[in-house]
């Protein structure tokens, strides 16, 4: 049975039994004060100070040689890594998601995503590894053209890290605005009985 729990991951996790968790997906606040080009903005993401605390819970909940993956902000990457490893986590891997738009330009034309796969303990070699570079498949419009504001997608709550809303759409399953991919937990490293506990939104 697929128990969802929406609130502070650092008020829910304690609760969870420790080893209790197959696999975390977590694609949490960056800390960038981000806001998108319409003005939508994620709330509490201007402060880091949930990283140390959420990542220490997510390696206590999760069983003895599992996964975890992170999505990260680069401008934040040496915090979450401090965060990852303090907790205990071994850095065995890194995705990039690949775009066709890109979501923000400054120097460079933003047009990737990234994140790092964490291992507890040791965990079983996958037989068929997947690749580290996957493309993105943005479908996060239907979100965008929701009517209703009660209905839109907002993160309410200060972290992703334990939250989990899963949707219809994989906009509406990541919380606010926009910028993030199709890759669902237990789809690459998972197990069937992978307890979900992150939500993630697209921001770009």
């Amino acid at each position: 049975m697929l128990k969802i729990a929406l609130g502070d991951c650092c008020a829910l996790m304690p609760k969870i039994p420790a080893g209790a968790v197959n696999f975390v997906c977590t694609d949490p606040p960056y800390g960038v004060s981000y806001k998108d080009s319409s003005g939508r903005s994620i709330a509490n993401d201007s402060s880091t100070e949930w990283l140390e605390p959420a990542f220490r819970e997510i390696y206590r909940v999760l069983a003895p040689d599992s996964l975890a993956f992170s999505f990260y902000g680069w401008t934040r990457v040496d915090q979450f890594m401090a965060a990852w490893r303090g907790a205990g986590f071994r850095v065995v891997g890194h995705v990039t998601f690949v775009k066709s738009y890109g979501s923000s330009a400054r120097f460079l034309t933003y047009r990737h995503e990234n994140g790092f796969l964490l291992a507890k303990g040791r965990p079983t070699l996958p037989a068929n590894p997947p690749p580290d570079v996957v493309k993105f498949v943005y479908s996060g419009m239907p979100c965008i053209r929701l009517r209703s504001p009660s209905r839109r997608c907002s993160r309410s709550s200060r972290h992703s890290a334990h939250q989990v809303a899963w949707c219809s759409t994989r906009s509406q399953v990541r919380a606010l605005p926009a910028k993030r991919h199709s890759m669902r937990g237990a789809g690459l490293w998972g197990s069937n009985s992978t307890r979900r506990t992150t939500r993630r939104q697209p921001r770009g």
